[in-house]
């Protein structure tokens, strides 16, 4: 199944819904697709030198060398890496190995690998501790995760879990806002309360800030889309509490680098 096609498929059914008893992950976008523009990196200048019969001539070739062979050297040398965020207070460090980038979330949140959790056995405790609360099977917990990359839940709340969900996706670059507009539109169960831009360390960005209503509940959304070269990765958070949705977002933003 094609990036796009399970996107637009997650938008048609508002699966949406993995409802974990409360536990939901938003999908609100589907992706066009497209091929990522090659990055390139500076291109160096030829260092020349003109000859000459006189001294000062020659002086002032060996300068002109020097100074072209500097400029060359500025111009391939590539910048020192920057450092790495300060981790908040409150959360841990997390790996979406996929696309080799790290970002905080609430140390407390509990991590779920669909591609590592195919059996009972391979679904460790804490996991299963969770899917408990929610009055699920660990396997079923799971199982509502299928359609997305990695996710991260929090211990539920009234029978309700805020949680991360995220995807990588092999696209030509961000989508724009008619677009976006005209997939929420589609789908008619989320309401887009505002569109932003932004620059990331790990490429252009973009967050859209959503509501809806789910088997009667309040869903605060946000979508976080980062382009990050060869493919876009998306990051879909949902809470029933916009504050928590807003908390988890400025933490990624605010987090996320290369690794």
């Amino acid at each position: 199944m094609s990036v796009m096609t399970r996107f637009r498929g997650l938008v048609a059914s508002l699966a949406l819904v993995p409802l974990l008893s409360g536990c939901l992950v938003v999908s609100a976008l589907g992706m066009a697709n497209g091929q990522a523009p090659v990055a390139t990196g500076p291109s160096a200048t030829s260092a020349t030198s003109a000859s000459g019969s006189s001294s000062a001539s020659s002086a002032s070739s060996s300068a002109s060398s020097s100074s072209s062979t500097t400029s060359v050297t500025s111009a391939t040398t590539p910048p020192a890496p920057a450092a790495p965020p300060a981790l908040p207070a409150g959360t841990r460090w997390t790996t979406f190995d996929d696309q080799q980038v790290r970002f905080a979330v609430a140390s407390a949140w509990i991590e779920i690998n669909p591609a590592t959790m195919q059996t009972a056995a391979t679904i460790p405790a804490d996991v299963k501790a969770l899917a408990k609360k929610l009055g699920l099977s660990a396997t079923e917990l799971v199982k509502r995760f299928d359609d997305v990359d990695l996710a991260y839940l929090a211990m539920p709340v009234g029978g309700y879990s805020t949680n991360l969900a995220i995807l990588s996706a092999n696209t030509g670059s961000l989508p724009d806002d008619e677009w976006v507009k005209d997939t929420y539109s589609a789908n008619g169960k989320l309401k887009i309360l505002g569109i932003e831009r932004m620059p990331t360390p790990v490429g252009d960005g973009m967050r859209i800030s959503a509501s809806g209503s789910v088997r009667s509940m309040s869903i605060a959304a946000a979508t976080i889309i980062v382009d990050v070269g060869r493919d876009c990765v998306i990051f879909e958070i949902a809470g029933r509490k916009r504050a928590d949705v807003d908390q988890a977002a400025a933490t990624l933003l605010s987090t996320l680098h290369s690794i």
